[in-house]
């Protein structure tokens, strides 16, 4: 069987993706302007990094070192090679290359323009040692990349500096960039002068580029106060939620009326959205497409004052959707509902152009259908189509938490989360699960465009406008069996959520939840286990209500 490389790393062509990429020139080593705003052309720009989270965590940069210099990774293997290279590096000592080798002479050669021009020529000579082997190797296959012009500056999202109310520090890795922007700009002005400076200033910039390799090699990027940690593992991820994890309701008439079970968690609507927000985001937008985008005229009903009884309908004219429910509009509306716990019946309201009847704004109306008896209900989760029984929804506006739930749901539909419960300390700490969405707590099975939703959150007429602050579940509702393979319990234990997004990786959580592996440990134990559950119902079961701490006998009939 042939040899496979799982991993595979080669030295990047800096130049190359310098280019590829059209990366911006850092050039100005001063941070902040005057106005401590940072620097148009500094490591810390907001024009050359941008200024929202997703720019300044993606966005590279360079400096031109205003001259040949060794990777830094090359510079390193090449010093355990031959210790001579760090002398010729800084100019302090001159040699010929003889039989391959630096060989010291007063009339040779140095710098790093020298070892540049004459690389050809040498001759690493391998040993029994694999290291040296494997270091000559990289040098000679990398040979037309050991040398670069210009020097990478990762984004600026993982450079963040540390304010407080008299000093602003820019932390031990702008510094060691900072170093290396000062020493070029020193090389440029001796050239500017026309001055022979040597290469002292080279070697000095090359022992910079040198210890930023370091800075990056080390615990630095891994360790407990590594680079990755501090500027991304601590903060907060893109679309996932932390929450409490909570019992599921027990308290149904048949098992088909549990939101959760082994393959589905219970996952409440705001963090629903948080975790899938870019697809509630484009189902919305092509929802009001489809709803206003051919609508000319909307019909408002004016209500007599006196009777509160509707008249004829006023024809109305719609502003621009894409304007009306604009990006910004909908990102309004979504964080207004995921934090503002006290008014998530918020009607939907389109506005209009002017006329004469002095109406700013027209609420969308909610179109439903009640599902009023059980065995439709079971009809209608097996996937029938029912034509007779269903009931016209009580009349009232649509709100925002209608449309939040219809696409959660909708999105929903053949995805998944990964639960992790931190610190994790097995593998059993993380497990992926299906999602029922949990709204309101109370609920009702709805029909709405031929869908069906099984647990609508319940809204009426009167409950718009009114305090929601208890009437939502904000907490995440898992199986108990899920409790001891992850630690938790549920006296405030907390997990983190992260929506699975690509298709395939779907698909791979649905096998894995019809795979052994999911119930059967490597020592061949059961993972899902019930304890206190278990002891709870038997208490329960032999407990006598008419002596208070005392327990039935019980019977054995065989």
């Amino acid at each position: 069987m042939a040899k496979k490389d799982h991993l595979k790393v080669e030295l990047l062509d800096i130049d190359a993706f310098v280019k590829d990429n059209n990366l911006k020139e850092i050039t100005n080593p001063i941070f902040f302007n005057q106005n401590n705003t940072p620097t148009p052309d500094g490591l810390l720009s907001n024009e050359i990094f941008g200024i929202t989270k997703d720019s300044r965590a993606t966005t590279f940069a360079y400096i031109n070192l205003h001259g040949y210099f060794l990777t830094p990774l090359a510079y390193k293997i090449w010093q355990r090679i031959d210790s001579k290279i760090t002398s010729c590096v800084y100019g302090t000592e001159t040699f010929k290359i003889q039989d391959g080798r630096l060989v010291p002479d007063p009339d040779g050669g140095t710098g790093l323009d020298f070892l540049r021009e004459n690389f050809d020529k040498f001759e690493f000579q391998k040993n029994n040692s694999r290291i040296r082997n494997k270091n000559i190797d990289f040098l000679l296959k990398y040979k037309d990349r050991l040398f670069i012009k210009n020097f990478i500056v990762i984004p600026a999202f993982y450079r963040d500096i540390s304010t407080t109310d008299k000093y602003v520090g820019v932390g031990d890795i702008n510094k060691l960039y900072n170093n290396i922007l000062i020493a070029t700009r020193s090389l440029i002005e001796y050239e500017d002068y026309g001055l022979s400076i040597g290469d002292s200033i080279k070697g000095r910039i090359q022992d910079n580029l040198a210890n930023l390799y370091e800075y990056f090699s080390k615990d630095t990027i891994s360790g407990k106060f590594g680079l990755i940690r501090n500027a991304a593992s601590s903060k907060t991820s893109d679309y996932s939620a932390r929450l409490v994890i909570s019992s599921p309701n027990l308290r149904t008439e048949t098992i088909e009326e549990f939101n959760v079970d082994l393959d589905h968690c219970a996952l409440p609507l705001a963090s629903t959205i948080t975790n899938f927000y870019p697809f509630v985001v484009t189902y919305i937008k092509n929802f009001f497409a489809v709803q206003l985008q051919n609508m000319s005229v909307i019909p408002y009903y004016q209500k007599d004052k006196d009777s509160n009884i509707a008249k004829e309908p006023i024809y109305l004219t719609p502003k621009d959707y894409r304007i009306a429910f604009s990006d910004d509009v909908i990102h309004s509306e979504i964080d207004r509902f995921i934090h503002g716990f006290s008014d998530r019946f918020r009607p939907i309201k389109v506005p209009v152009m002017p006329n004469k009847y002095k109406i700013n704004e027209v609420e969308m109306r909610f179109v439903g259908f009640t599902v009023p008896k059980s065995d439709l209900v079971a009809k209608l989760e097996r996937g029938q189509n029912i034509s007779e029984g269903l009931l016209p929804a009580s009349s009232r506006s649509m709100t925002w938490c209608d449309l939040f739930y219809i696409a959660a749901v909708d999105v929903t539909r053949d995805k998944a989360v990964l639960i992790t419960r931190y610190p994790i300390d097995s593998c059993y700490n993380q497990f992926p699960s299906l999602i029922n969405v949990n709204s309101t707590v109370k609920t009702e099975p709805m029909v709405i465009n031929g869908k069906f939703y099984k647990t609508y959150p319940l809204i009426r007429k009167e409950d718009i406008g009114v305090n929601t602050s208890n009437l939502f579940i904000d907490t995440l509702q898992i199986s108990n069996v899920y409790l001891g393979s992850i630690g938790g319990d549920y006296d405030g234990d907390q997990v983190t959520v992260k929506g699975i997004y690509s298709t395939d990786a779907n698909k791979e959580v649905r096998d894995f939840l019809q795979s052994k592996n999911r119930y059967i440990s490597f020592g061949q134990k059961n993972i899902m286990k019930t304890t206190n559950e278990g002891a709870i119902a038997l208490y329960s079961l032999t407990l006598d209500l008419e002596k208070p701490g005392t327990f039935t006998e019980p019977e054995f009939k065989y």
